[in-house]
């Protein structure tokens, strides 16, 4: 008599729960079914009762950040991160990076990126602005900003930078650990038109 043999998928144990690595046997869930489960589950917990066993592991699943990729501006190459084509005379140029980070079915709970616009003129910067994009959803709440650096300036500087060091905190209504992610990125943009731009978490 043949013995079949079952390999179970793959899992790893986070301080939240279970979560299946990305490319093991998984059925995908929709973003409506997750926001479904941590809906229900947070009722429940709210009314002082258990939710269902499946629906409160999808929850976690669906809460539990498993990886992370550079959101980097379309016109620099994500894994270069360096504008080198320098100008002698003037413009203005773009740069964007930052971190976004998804659950195990690909859906994004976490994005804290920022973008710098700056204008120069024969190696001195003449203008330009900042913004910070942030989001989040699944119980993780931005916190602010642990560190802030802004050095160079936008008008008659060699340079601009931006530096941010942000915090996202795990806060569900069910029994955790305290959980953190702080992302960062720092921006550059020079006064001969280069630039710099880096991020992680």
């Amino acid at each position: 008599m043949a013995i079949k043999r079952v390999v179970p998928p793959l899992l790893v144990v986070l301080l939240m729960g279970l979560v299946p690595v990305p490319g093991a046997a998984q059925e995908a869930e929709t973003e409506a079914d997750c926001r479904r489960a941590l809906q229900e589950t947070a009722r429940a917990y709210k009314q002082g009762r258990q939710p269902e066993a499946s629906t409160e592991q999808l929850a976690r699943e669906c809460s539990t950040p498993v990886r992370s990729e550079t959101i980097a501006s379309e016109d620099v190459p994500a894994n270069e991160g360096v504008v080198t084509t320098s100008s002698v005379g003037s413009g203005c140029r773009t740069i964007r990076d930052g971190r976004a980070l998804y659950n195990g079915f690909g859906q994004e709970i976490i994005y804290f990126v920022g973008t710098l616009r700056w204008c120069f003129n024969r190696g001195w910067t003449t203008g330009g602005s900042f913004d910070l994009n942030v989001r989040s959803c699944c119980f993780w709440y931005f916190e602010g900003n642990v560190l802030s650096e802004n050095r160079g300036c936008f008008n008659g500087c060699t340079f601009v930078s931006r530096y941010r060091l942000g915090s996202f905190i795990f806060n569900p209504p069910w029994p955790t650990l305290t959980t953190r992610v702080q992302p960062w990125f720092r921006l550059r943009g020079n006064g001969d038109g280069t630039a710099v731009h880096s991020s992680g978490n």
